[in-house]
């Protein structure tokens, strides 16, 4: 009877271990496949496409982002998500890039679900006034964004000339980098 209750935990044992091997290993699959050039030239809007109309408000409601606020600055178009690890790392030095190149430059952070859920996002960081909710994640479908953070470098007239993950201050200097050195072609749809 000990053999049986011994071997059917050492069962159970070897059970969880693989469930944990497998878990990692599918993590592992996602962080080669997202840092392939061939899935971020997949995802999201294409380089040369014009973003679809925006209409979002900021999350503390005293406004919202539509397209023409593309007309004064290149724009940083960072998607975000309230339980994502890396856009909680990524935040604090887009924070910094914000001071740092604000003339030049706007930084527009775009997070899914309600503002109850993103309190912490707020609070942590001090964002609210580059934080906008898209509440029904249309915004995400429009750009076609499936992993988070990704973000979109907009021109003045609203074209995509760069996109990719953004998880921090390196990922943002070679946005900036692309807007002042990279010629772009407009995709006609």
């Amino acid at each position: 009877m000990n053999f049986l209750i011994y071997s059917n935990i050492a069962l159970w044992i070897l059970l969880i271990l693989v469930i944990i091997s497998l878990i990692m290993v599918f993590r592992q699959f996602g962080e080669v496949y997202l840092k392939s050039s061939d899935s971020i030239s997949r995802d999201g809007l294409a380089i040369g496409e014009k973003t679809p109309e925006l209409n979002i408000p900021l999350v503390n409601g005293n406004g919202k982002f539509n397209n023409a606020m593309f007309q004064y600055n290149p724009t940083l178009l960072t998607f975000v998500s309230p339980n994502c690890g890396a856009c909680k790392n990524m935040v604090p030095e887009l924070k910094d890039a914000i001071y740092q190149y604000k003339d030049r430059f706007n930084f527009i952070l775009i997070t899914i679900g309600k503002k109850e859920e993103n309190q912490q996002l707020i609070q942590n960081f001090d964002i609210s006034d580059v934080l906008y909710v898209d509440e029904d994640m249309k915004v995400f479908q429009d750009f076609r964004v499936r992993v988070t953070p990704f973000a979109f470098m907009v021109n003045e007239d609203g074209v995509v000339i760069e996109k990719g993950l953004n998880n921090g201050m390196d990922h943002i200097r070679n946005f900036i980098d692309i807007v002042e050195k990279k010629p772009f072609q407009v995709i006609n749809n």
